[in-house]
């Protein structure tokens, strides 16, 4: 049995907002499913644009758009923390962080003789400490290392100690790369392993 027909009152509320609020917003306002609002909006030709309601930026946030500015484009960035292009675009200048992708710097025979010794050194070393050595992001050097067939050696076990205090440390509202510190991991290992750890408890 199909649903109510949408009338002309409808259809212009719907053209006006569709810019300015998303598709929950949007259901709320004319009192139908935000699947009938998509499907009316698909019947209109009318391509919805990425609209996220207001929203406080948290340290988490933040940090997220410090590591990934400069290699991943401000859309995706944008897209990654339901925020608009615009409202990413003036906390990216509020922190003076440039959002420009530049092209991949390709690696010089220095830099990959300096990466390979470090990562080769006896005394246990993280990505983050090479990263700043050789001024590029931590993804960037395990990227190269694995190419070269390197890596840090044996991984690191997380203890059950740990777990609890990583989720405690989340549920106050620490940030990755504060936790990171405490427990001297890289913030790519401490995300990952909490998402894991989240899975795992079905939380």
């Amino acid at each position: 049995m199909g649903g109510v027909k949408w009338d002309y009152i409808e259809d212009l509320t719907l053209q006006t907002w569709c810019d300015q609020e998303n598709c929950d917003q949007l259901a709320k306002r004319l009192g139908r499913s935000v699947y009938s609002v998509k499907s009316r909006l698909r019947g209109l030709g009318i391509k919805k644009k990425n609209v996220y309601p207001n929203q406080r930026w948290t340290k988490d946030m933040e940090d997220f758009l410090r590591s990934r500015a400069g290699e991943q484009s401000s859309k995706s960035i944008a897209k990654k923390l339901k925020v608009s292009q615009r409202a990413l675009r003036l906390k990216a200048s509020r922190l003076g962080v440039s959002l420009r992708v530049y092209k991949q710097r390709l690696w010089a025979v220095d830099e990959i003789n300096l990466l390979v010794g470090m990562v080769q050194k006896p005394k246990v070393i993280s990505w983050d400490s090479i990263s700043k050595t050789l001024g590029r992001s931590p993804h960037s050097c395990r990227k190269k290392a694995g190419e070269l067939g390197l890596n840090l050696g044996v991984k690191k076990e997380w203890k059950i100690m740990e777990l609890k205090g990583l989720h405690q440390a989340r549920t106050n509202g620490e940030s990755y790369s504060f936790i990171a510190k405490k427990l001297n991991r890289s913030e790519h290992s401490v995300r990952k392993r909490y998402a894991r750890y989240k899975k795992e408890s079905l939380l």
